[in-house]
């Protein structure tokens, strides 16, 4: 959903929400132990979901010139996800379990231990300033 507010010849307020379905991924349905080594076990593709992913977006345009010429030139200041929100977009199942509960990846792949697996997000919140020209 889009908003966009003209306040006056120069200025624009614009606001965007994005909401969206999590995407679909494959899991392990469970482990199982093969000669000391931790094996996944995967029964069906895509048989969970990821959270669902939504963000604000804000931005405000100036547009530099007075009046519309051969030639326009504006400033925009932007603000990506303006609430913070942390969307997932990747589930590793590559990192182990310290004992002092931080994960690290593995460098001896022979010697695995127990998988553990971990989210990567998308950025949190993110500022921008945008200079446009147009002739």
């Amino acid at each position: 959903m889009s908003v966009s507010y003209q306040i006056n010849p120069r200025w624009l307020l614009t606001g965007n929400f994005n909401l969206a379905s999590g995407a679909r991924l494959t899991t392990p349905t469970s482990f199982y132990y093969y000669q000391g080594y931790q094996v996944p076990l995967y029964t069906e593709k895509n048989n969970d979901r990821l959270p669902p992913y939504s963000r604000l977006d804000i931005a405000t345009s100036f547009r530099l010139n007075k009046m519309p010429d051969k030639f326009t030139h504006s400033l925009t200041f932007a603000v990506y996800n303006m609430y913070a929100q942390q969307n997932p977009i990747f589930l590793y199942y590559n990192k182990t379990l310290n004992d002092d509960g931080s994960l690290t990846v593995p460098t001896d792949r022979m010697k695995l231990e127990e998988l553990t697996p971990s989210i990567r997000y998308t950025f949190i919140f993110m500022p921008s300033i945008t200079y446009q020209f147009s002739f």
